[in-house]
Order: structure tokens, then sequence, then C-alpha cells
């Protein structure tokens, strides 16, 4: 948990970096935390990347499908996807 809590902190410092290699550090030790999963998402949402945002919550519904986080995935969710499909599509 001291690796999960050191992302916390990190991420409330907007230090993005720093803060998602806590998180991973925290899953290498335990993947089982789900709430890393929604650190994560929060970290890849502020970093713009939706399709992180998509993975990581889903990690977190299929560790906890109605934990206490679920509203926060939900919304998270939303966001990511409404980001997805409001990027523009490359032509090649």
């Amino acid at each position: 948990m001291g690796k999960y809590f050191s992302g916390l902190v990190q991420f409330a410092l907007n230090r993005t970096a720093e803060a998602e290699q806590s998180a991973r550090d925290a899953l290498w030790r335990n993947a089982d935390q789900a709430d890393v999963y929604i650190l994560l998402a929060k970290i890849h949402e502020r970093n713009h990347n939706a399709n992180a945002v998509i993975a990581d919550v889903a990690a977190y519904l299929k560790l906890v499908p109605h934990g206490p986080l679920e509203n926060e995935a939900n919304r998270l969710l939303q966001n990511a996807q409404q980001e997805s499909s409001q990027r523009p599509v490359a032509s090649h």
C-alpha cells in the first residue's frame, strides 16, 4: 500500500511520471490492488491517453465490478470514451 499512497501524493503534486511508476510498483507487488487501477486511470486521463484509461478501468471492474470506486470508474470510462470519439481520425 505504501507505493499506492506514494503514487497518490505524487499525482496530487502533478508529478504524473513518478505517480505512474509508483502505481506500477504497487501492482508489481500485488496485482489485485484494484484501487491502483483507478489511480492509473486518473494519471492516464490527465495525460490524455484515453485507451489506457479504458484498459485501467476494465482491470478495476474485472477485480471489483461493484466496488467502492465504481462511480469514479464509470466517470473515467465515460470521459475516455468521449475523448476517444472526439479524436480526429488520421488520414493516410
